[in-house]
């Protein structure tokens, strides 16, 4: 597997690279966002550092949807990015002081973790709105019930989740203890494939960091 492979480099952006666009430079080096900063982003791949958006990017964008976003591939060549592929999927959310304009919080992500806590935080209609979320962006949903160490009887809780949420897959997770830490990696395990982008959702304080 190639180092691009291993950060989520599949045929989808593959094909693209070979259909080719004649208005950017020639023999870009591929990348990854990792991280957007002010007016520029940091990339992982074949070009590895801090980068700037060109000119024709910038020009070319409808909305701020159109910049490069983490997750996305880019095409890099002296620091500069000329090229931003196609998305597999988005993570959008509407932005702040703007009608009808998106956020992106992410891209191109595999399956996303929506974690929720075994606590008052565990609410099926918010695990709802966020299931559509997740859909609208084109990715796998998991529901992972964090600290479960909290509750008597994990196991009921996440099939009564899932009576709740037939489609999607629950798991229960808590952190407390080595060998909880143990059956959270088993619980998650099917789903950390290599070469696959995992996000995480969820309100502040379930645990998502843990």
């Amino acid at each position: 597997m190639s180092s691009l492979e291993r950060l989520g480099w599949n045929s989808f952006f593959e094909q693209q690279v070979r259909d080719g666009d004649e208005r950017v430079p020639s023999a870009l080096q591929w990348s990854r966002v990792v991280e957007e900063q002010r007016g520029a982003c940091r990339v992982a791949g074949e070009y590895e550092g801090c980068v700037e958006i060109s000119g024709r990017v910038r020009h070319q964008a409808r909305s701020p949807a159109d910049f490069p976003a983490v997750g996305d591939w880019v095409g890099v060549r002296d620091a500069i990015v000329h090229r931003r592929l196609e998305r597999r999927s988005t993570i959008a959310r509407a932005a702040a002081g703007a009608a009808a304009e998106q956020q992106v919080m992410a891209a191109n992500v595999d399956t996303i973790f929506l974690v929720t806590a075994a606590t008052r935080d565990l609410n099926p209609r918010r695990l709802e709105r966020y299931l559509t979320t997740v859909w609208d962006a084109g990715a796998v949903p998991v529901v992972v019930l964090n600290k479960a160490d909290l509750i008597e009887d994990p196991a009921r809780a996440c099939d009564d989740l899932r009576s709740r949420l037939p489609l999607v897959d629950v798991v229960a997770a808590s952190a407390l203890g080595l060998a909880a830490r143990a059956t959270v990696e088993d619980a998650l395990s099917p789903y950390l494939r290599r070469a696959e982008t995992i996000a995480l959702l969820g309100s502040s304080g379930v645990g998502k960091s843990t």
